[in-house]
């Protein structure tokens, strides 16, 4: 569905009572919902999907470890420091620690290093502990990575490899990495929490089976204080399992300084995501039912996961919205504008798409836990993708792969032929010059400044706006005779664009 008009309003803007004035200042404002759009005229609104930085995937599972296939729920950063990319991610050998043999009979050659030896908590073709392990790579450019011989955790009888932790259950599920560098206790400044299972989930079947675990069933912290040696607590869960099922996700707000439970959750026998926050990792709030979904999304769509992060003056999120019919995930968007209240984004585009036939992601990309990565003009996001269905029998096969997008490039605001303009609602400008991000190398896009009701300020009118006529992530505005922008007032900014993009602005 294509935004055409936010809202009606006479010739005359109302200046009626509403919500107050946005303050607009160097955090970028984004046009992701109406809080700060009073109408568009001869325009619309949509997600701009990211590009694939290639057809295949730049992480895959290629160790002995690895032996399942699957490397998932990748969290990135970029060390300034180090001038390096750091990665954490799962190896999911789960399908081998429950059966003994795939569907037509093969077993990998890394599980038949335990055919011959009596293993505690075995039940398939590798034991439990050797289920799923937490990993980490290292690049210098962000596509071509390594995975370092750490030396920590033993893995048939070396310690030549990559693995940071090992879990204490049946398996790791779905994971987060959050990077605090400059928290004032070097060793919380890394934090991950990890789902920890005990499969098969039922104490007779536990019990049956001679399986012992040394942990219950929920989510579990880490801290690090350089992001490979980690100390648990096992001594609590953080969420149990009857708070917040596996795939759940977790971050941290620097603007409310909590951190943030992206809760799985069932409601309706659909798929929904929860919210809760916590100062501690221990007391949380009372989780929300965020999002559900409603009559525009398809009958059998259920959320599967997501993950938010602040962005520019607001809050955005990544969302997995599964169909069970078809098997499928998409990788969509979602917007606030306090951190605690969602909402779906534009036209509900997909932001990363899956690909073509017989590509490594063709039928569901999962999101990262973590934020994009900014590279100079471009936001780099990793993202798991597979070519199987959800809950195809067999060991299942995934990779990470990684898309671009233009910074402050998820939703553009779009004016093709025809001059088309977005009014905002009243402003505060905070700063003496005002900038926007758009691509308008083919057309024009111009800015007047009126007041509240609708009406001229001398000097920003229209026709005295010298027009953007480039492709620039910082473009600056400017009217004949270069007028003092009037700041701390409540102003209304016009913005007409032709034939091309707007995607954000600021002032400073």
């Amino acid at each position: 569905m294509m935004l055409a008009v936010v809202s009606t309003c006479t010739p005359a803007l109302s200046a009626a009572a509403g919500p107050p004035a946005l303050t607009i200042g160097s955090g970028h404002e984004l046009f992701l919902d109406d809080r700060g759009i009073e109408k568009m005229e001869a325009l619309s609104r949509r997600v701009v999907p990211a590009t694939k930085h290639q057809t295949k995937p730049v992480l895959v599972a290629d160790r002995p470890w690895e032996l399942q296939g699957v490397v998932a729920f990748p969290s990135v950063c970029y060390d300034a420091k180090r001038k390096v990319f750091r990665m954490w991610y799962l190896v999911y050998n789960v399908w081998w620690s429950r059966h003994a043999q795939a569907p037509d009979g093969s077993v990998p050659a890394p599980a038949r290093y335990y055919q011959d030896r009596k293993c505690p908590n075995k039940v398939g073709a590798v034991p439990m502990a050797d289920s799923a392990f937490i990993c980490y790579a290292e690049s210098a450019n962000g596509v071509k990575w390594t995975k370092p011989e750490l030396g920590i955790h033993e893995f048939q009888g070396t310690k030549k490899n990559n693995i940071v932790l090992r879990h204490g259950g049946s398996h790791f599920d779905s994971f987060a990495v959050i990077v605090r560098p400059d928290w004032p206790t070097p060793q919380e400044r890394y934090v991950l929490i990890a789902f920890v299972g005990n499969w098969p989930y039922n104490p007779d079947q536990i019990a049956k089976r001679e399986l012992k675990y040394e942990v219950g069933s929920g989510h579990y912290a880490f801290f690090s204080a350089d992001g490979i040696h980690w100390k648990p607590r096992w001594d609590a869960p953080v969420a149990s399992l009857s708070q917040a099922q596996d795939r759940t996700t977790w971050g941290w707000d620097p603007r409310r300084k909590v951190f943030v439970g992206n809760w799985k959750w069932d409601e309706k026998k659909r798929r929904c995501r929860r919210q809760a926050e916590s100062k501690d990792l221990s007391k949380w709030t009372q989780p929300r039912l965020i999002l559900f979904p409603d009559k525009q999304d398809a009958r059998d769509a259920e959320f599967y996961g997501h993950y938010v992060f602040p962005y520019g003056s607001q809050y955005l999120g990544w969302l997995e919205v599964y169909r069970p019919g078809s098997g499928t995930i998409d990788f969509q968007l979602i917007g606030s504008r306090d951190g605690q209240n969602w909402a779906r984004v534009a036209d509900r585009g997909v932001f990363v798409g899956r690909g073509a036939k017989g590509a490594f992601d063709s039928t569901m990309i999962l999101i990262p836990g973590s934020p994009p990565v900014q590279r100079g003009n471009e936001l780099w996001v990793y993202y798991e993708g597979s070519a199987l269905h959800h809950n195809d029998k067999g060991p299942e096969r995934a990779s990470i792969g990684l898309a671009r997008a233009r910074v402050d490039g998820f939703v553009a605001v779009e004016g093709k032929g025809k001059e088309g303009k977005l009014v905002t609602k009243p402003v505060v400008l905070k700063g003496g010059r005002l900038f926007i991000n758009a691509a308008a190398a083919k057309g024009r896009i111009r800015v007047s400044v009126v007041k509240p009701d609708g009406s001229a300020l001398p000097g920003f009118e229209v026709d005295k706006s010298l027009p953007v006529t480039v492709d620039s992530v910082t473009a600056p505005l400017s009217w004949r005779g270069d007028p003092a922008l009037p700041t701390g007032q409540p102003l209304r900014l016009v913005f007409h664009v032709r034939s091309a993009r707007l995607f954000s602005y600021w002032c400073q």
